[in-house]
């Protein structure tokens, strides 16, 4: 088993910036995303990947300008040999979500995608969204950019436990703030967050973040 990551070398004010360039990221996203001749769903949708994609250059830029290191391998962007074992991980996690959500009489709610599942090119643009670039930008930001500042003040399974929360509220009002799911979204969160703390890896973590959704996205679909 790889050793467990280590702690941030930024600090909270390099956190701060980061928080700072993504409004204006969002805005451009939003903007540019109008251009595109497409639904507003998938306007939305590629809006969203714009700005994720304009936030993490204007980040990497911050990287090599204040620390001299590329942005990936501050993040913990490497493959420690168990991509494997996530995927299937993953899709264990989703499996056992799914069922704890049975338990909690979580209310059924249409999913904040739903619009995209319209016709064939709108859902193979959420697959790739939804299960490749999203699941890689949500563990960058809160498990490669977040949670090593935390190490640095709590145990790393704390730090992970304490990212799972912002993550989980994140995606609060696309399943109408059901508390159930908050929880389900916290559970899932908090997993990632340890397979990124113990194999020290974002690589590792999106690899099962990707399974874990990708595995709800087969679901969805195969139940209609």
């Amino acid at each position: 088993m790889a050793s467990t990551m280590p702690a941030a070398f930024w600090s909270w004010k390099d956190l701060a910036l980061g928080v700072a360039l993504f409004v204006p990221s969002v805005i451009a996203g939003s903007l540019l995303g109008r251009f595109i001749p497409a639904s507003q769903p998938v306007q939305q949708l590629l809006a969203q990947l714009i700005a994720y994609a304009i936030w993490f250059v204007a980040l990497r830029f911050v990287f090599l300008t204040a620390y001299q290191v590329p942005l990936m391998e501050a993040l913990g962007w490497h493959n420690n040999g168990y991509i494997g074992t996530c995927v299937l991980a993953g899709i264990v996690l989703a499996f056992a979500v799914a069922y704890t959500g049975t338990a909690l009489n979580a209310p059924v709610v249409d999913p904040p995608y739903k619009a995209l599942f319209a016709d064939r090119w709108s859902l193979m643009l959420f697959a790739l969204g939804g299960v490749v670039a999203g699941p890689i930008a949500e563990e960058l930001i809160f498990r490669g950019f977040l949670m090593p500042l935390l190490v640095k003040w709590m145990h790393g399974a704390l730090a992970a436990v304490a990212v799972a929360a912002p993550f989980a509220l994140l995606h609060g009002p696309g399943y109408q703030w059901s508390w159930q799911h908050i929880v389900l979204l916290f559970l899932a969160g908090t997993m990632f967050g340890l397979v990124r703390w113990k194999l020290d890896s974002t690589l590792a973590s999106s690899v099962m973040h990707s399974a874990y959704n990708l595995t709800f996205l087969a679901g969805i679909i195969l139940n209609g």
